[in-house]
């Protein structure tokens, strides 16, 4: 047997050994081998293509590099970008974030995990360049330095050649607003800014490292600014390293004392997205919807105020990514590839409220920030009620076209509202506003409320771009990382701005000041002669308060000045309408000054009056001076009672004597005239007419009056009117606790350099034999007394807390157990017409009757004398009559009866003061019964007639009760007696509303 014997040993043995196994480290090098040539083919194509693009050739990654190029220079050298800032308005951002991304199919469905870390440096310019309108001063430059976290997940639809997607992410930003005088300096904080930023970035991939390989090594906070950051507790292995790039201390010093502001927020960010691809080049439509939440610490400098802000916003933006994939590598399993992106902004609608409080300069180091002391708690101070309110709306948009690669320009659209002192209007313009009284609610506001509309063109140079780099293994784990650019000068163009406030924003809702028509014209003659116009009656001013006079026939026209009740006025003959519809009367008279003037009053409050007249200083009757009655001009402190007791003469007669000048003898001023009963000239009449005397109000005691609510209780009736006899100024004012509001020319009298010109005086005729009976025929006084004594309430006193919306507004309130049951069974819509009654009733009530100014010289402070004329009065008989009036008319007889029973069953009342209370209850409600129909309007005048015949009781300046025709105004006193026995049923907590 022959064997053949192969010629080539090696090729059997290598036909027939196996071949050895691939060591798991050799696969490894091979792997990285084939990663490593594949990223070195990717940046060899890259960079020839950029070249390419730099050469001028037509590739589209031209317009890329040109703007990364550019970006790089402005990072290396701001400060040349700074000088470029010319207009207020302009800024300069650069802005850089690392971004990664993870992905990986879970059940079919790609599922991923996303981050981003950056920073952002804004410089931006405050006013313009020194110039005539601005005073001279110069611009400074706001440096703003973020840092910004982001961390999320996304999901993406399998849907072949769209790629829709979904992402929910979470961000974080601190922020710290620095302020330089010059650009100089504003360059050297953003050269600081960057140093800082990128030690910051060492420190917090370092830390992250050290606390992956240790959790204790060290205490970082990576949402911290570094600007305002006092380092870590226990430093860590970021820490070492980031001092190798970290500005010196003196740069960073520089830097915190110069910082205005700091801030945090934290926010929600929902995106919805598409990927749609054409060969090489894509487009990435992108809808982000974002919340935030900021919390804005304003450090007091300078002398002024800090300030601490809370701010909600959110915003819809529309965006896109315009993507160029390049230099795409493929090996095996393994794809890798660069795509440059462009981001360009379409648009984006934003919105935010803030409450802001006023932080004074000299708290405590824990609740006072300040130079160096970032770390205070405002909130740990009793703060109390927010000192602004602001509410801002704005709209960007695009106005360049896709083609153009560069930073979109946009058109800028905002519209802002501030209000000061919020809570102290929000009752009173809310009112207005629920009645729909939009003059009056602005004209309330006043210059607290300032609203900037405002629409800006902005040229954006620069890039905005992301550069991407991405891993793909066997088509299933993706993996991204990029680094996003926002760099370049916003440039604002064009700018319109206009700002309005309160007051001026009535006067428009007012409408233009109507001409004035032609005074009236006479019925022409028989022949050419044309007679001349007739002159028009006179007029007196029927508001006890006085009456303001303007320049222009509108309730917000300048005050030119005020008249005082009784004054007799001549009127021009030009009349005319406001735009509610309010008749305006141009007069000439004598001020409160004694000085002539001339303007427009709101017809309303004037009526005619065909006698009397004015002299130099006060009232007269030209008819009893021819007469040749004797003359007694009123001195200060005078009263008729006091002028007929020296002359020996009858009072009443004194006063039926002169009631056709002085109009209401409860009111008399200084420089008036009184004649004298009996003393005319033989041959004249030894008695005037005998029209029907006025209320005879009681006599004062010798005690000093207490000054109380002012109004005009007592006023005559006047014929053809149906005006309120006393309203003191052409419109309601909006804050009630305020007289003078709008312009009340009792105030005007109490600081008239006590020339005691304007100061009525008040008159005191007889009193009657007995103070508790009327021989009218009305109700006894002591069993009023008797009768209307509520039971303490069961339940005591409780704090009700009313729900939103109308716990916005009023806050929290001490009521009575029976009250707050009842109030919680009030559904939302009723608990506010239950408020709008409330402050209604006290507005009215204070426009009515307003304490008297002349009588604050009587009390200590000025919260004693607030007390005083708000309790015990005409005020607050007025108040809660027209209350209970407006509350039948609301929520009907039984409930207002209950609850404000309910409102009395305080433990401790005086007895005196809870019968004049109850009993002007029941009148209240017995006139809204009566006239089912009434307005508002309308039950004001019935209110004012009941309290002009007397049907209301008050208290008298001995403390007991008196019919309010029996107590002159201003003259009332103080409940002064202890509580009674309750003798009325309890308060019926279940009683139903008619609504």
């Amino acid at each position: 047997m022959v064997i053949a014997v192969p010629n080539d040993v090696s090729a059997v043995r290598a036909a027939t050994l196996p071949k050895p196994e691939e060591s798991l480290a050799d696969k490894f090098r091979s792997v990285f081998d084939k990663a490593k040539d594949a990223a070195s083919s990717l940046v060899d194509h890259a960079a020839t293509a950029i070249e390419r693009a730099k050469a001028g050739t037509s590739n589209p990654l031209a317009s890329v590099a040109g703007g990364a190029e550019q970006a790089g220079k402005t990072i290396s050298d701001p400060e040349s970008q700074i000088a470029r800032l010319n207009t207020d308005g302009d800024q300069l951002v650069m802005a850089m974030t690392a971004e990664g991304k993870l992905q990986l199919p879970i059940e079919g469905v790609p599922i991923g995990v996303k981050g981003q870390y950056g920073f952002s440096i804004t410089v931006k310019q405050v006013g313009d360049e020194p110039a005539a309108d601005n005073n001279g001063q110069k611009p400074h430059y706001d440096v703003t330095f973020d840092k910004n976290l982001l961390g999320g997940a996304m999901v993406e639809a399998p849907v072949p050649g769209v790629d829709p997607a979904f992402e929910l992410n979470a961000r974080t930003t601190g922020s710290v607003t620095m302020r330089f005088d010059s650009q100089q300096d504003a360059a050297r904080a953003v050269q600081t800014l960057q140093k800082l930023a990128a030690a910051e970035a060492v420190r917090d991939g370092g830390n992250a490292a050290t606390k992956a390989i240790n959790p204790l090594a060290s205490i970082s906070n990576p949402f911290s600014n570094p600007v305002t950051d006092n380092g870590n507790l226990i430093p860590g292995l970021g820490d070492l390293a980031a001092k190798a790039v970290e500005p010196s201390q003196e740069d960073r010093n520089f830097l915190r004392d110069h910082v205005t502001s700091y801030s945090e927020r934290l926010g929600l960010q929902e995106r919805g997205k598409v990927a749609v691809k054409f060969a090489n080049l894509g487009i990435e439509p992108r809808l982000d919807n974002n919340q935030w939440i900021t919390r804005t610490v304003q450090l007091p400098q300078n002398g002024q105020l800090g300030r601490l802000t809370y701010t909600l916003s959110g915003d819809l933006s529309l965006s896109a990514k315009e993507k160029l994939t390049i230099g795409k590598q493929e090996f095996d399993q393994l794809e890798i590839g660069y795509v440059p992106q462009n981001i360009v902004d379409h648009g984006r609608f934003s919105g935010e409220v803030s409450l802001s409080w006023d932080l004074p300069a000299n708290g405590s180091a824990s609740t006072t920030p300040g130079k160096g002391n970032f770390s205070a708690l405002p909130e740990l101070s009793n703060l109390g009620a927010p000192d602004r309110l602001s509410a801002n709306l704005r709209l960007d948009y695009q106005t360049q076209g896709l083609a153009d690669l560069s930073r979109t320009d946009i058109n800028r659209l905002n519209f802002g509202v501030t209000v000061d002192n919020p809570t102290e209007h929000a009752g009173s313009a809310v009112n207005s506003m629920l009645h729909g009284d939009l003059q009056s609610a602005f004209g309330n506001l006043g210059d607290d409320l300032t609203v900037t509309a405002r629409n800006e063109t902005l040229g954006r140079d620069g890039v905005h771009q992301q550069h991407e780099i991405g891993i793909e293994v066997a088509d299933v784990v993706e993996g991204k990382v990029s680094l996003e650019g926002d760099i370049g000068l916003d440039d604002v163009t064009s700018r319109r701005t206009a700002t309005f406030t309160g007051t001026e924003i009535a006067k428009r809702l007012a409408g233009p000041d109507a001409e004035p028509p032609a005074a009236p014209q006479g019925p022409a003659p028989s022949g050419d002669a044309q007679q001349s116009p007739a002159k028009p009656d006179q007029v007196v001013v029927v508001p006890h308060d006085g009456l303001n006079v303007r320049e222009t026939p509108d309730a917000n026209g300048q005050k030119v000045s005020a008249f005082q009740h009784g004054t007799f006025l001549q009127p021009t003959g030009n009349e005319a309408s406001d735009r509610k519809g309010n008749r305006w009367v141009e007069v000439t008279g004598t001020d409160v000054n004694d000085r002539p003037v001339q303007g427009w009053v709101n017809g309303s409050y004037v009526t005619p009056h065909k006698a009397g007249a004015m002299d130099a200083t006060g009232r007269i009757d030209p008819e009893l001076e021819a007469d040749g009655y004797r003359e007694h001009t009123v001195k200060p402190g005078n009263t008729i009672w006091d002028i007929a007791k020296q002359n020996g003469v009858d009072f009443d007669e004194t006063v039926r004597l002169n009631s056709d000048h002085l109009i209401d003898p409860n009111m008399i001023f200084p420089g008036d005239t009184i004649y004298i009963p009996g003393t005319a000239k033989p041959g004249g009449p030894t008695q005037p007419a005998q029209p029907q005397p006025p209320v005879q109000p009681q006599q004062p005691s010798s005690s000093a009056p207490s000054a109380g609510s002012a109004g005009s209780p007592s006023a005559p009736s006047i014929s053809g009117s149906s005006a309120p006899s006393a309203p003191s100024t052409e419109s309601a004012p909006s804050v009630p606790a305020t007289p003078a509001a709008p312009s009340v020319p009792s105030d005007s009298n109490s600081t008239s350099e006590g020339s005691g010109s304007d100061t009525p005086v008040t008159q005191a005729p007889p009193r009657p034999a007995n103070p508790q009976t009327n021989a009218s025929g009305r109700a006894d006084l002591g069993k009023i007394l008797h009768d209307y004594q509520m039971p303490d309430d069961p339940g005591g006193m409780v704090q009700w807390e009313p729900g939103a919306p109308l716990g916005w507004f009023t806050g929290s309130k001490r009521v009575t157990a029976t009250e707050s049951e009842m109030l919680n069974k009030l559904s939302p819509l009723e608990l506010r017409d239950f408020n709008d009654i409330a402050n209604l009733a006290e507005m009215i009530a204070k426009e009515h009757y307003p304490a008297p100014r002349d009588k604050k010289s009587h009390f200590t402070d000025e919260r004693e004398f607030n007390i005083w004329g708000a309790n015990d009065g005409h005020m607050d008989a007025f108040r809660h009559t027209y209350w209970n009036a407006l509350m039948t008319e609301r929520f009907g007889a039984e409930f207002t009866k209950s609850f404000t029973n309910a409102h009395e069953g305080v433990s401790g009342n005086p007895a005196d003061r809870e019968a004049m209370d109850i009993y002007n209850n029941s009148v209240g409600r017995r006139i809204a019964q009566e006239h089912p129909n009434a307005s508002p309007e309308q039950l004001v005048d019935l209110v004012q007639q009941a309290m002009n015949r007397g049907e209301l009781v008050v208290i008298d300046r001995n403390g007991d009760l008196a019919w309010s025709d029996k107590v002159s105004y201003g003259e009332h006193g103080v409940a002064n007696d202890g509580p009674a026995p309750g003798v009325m049923a309890p308060a019926d907590a279940n009683a139903r509303t008619a609504s």
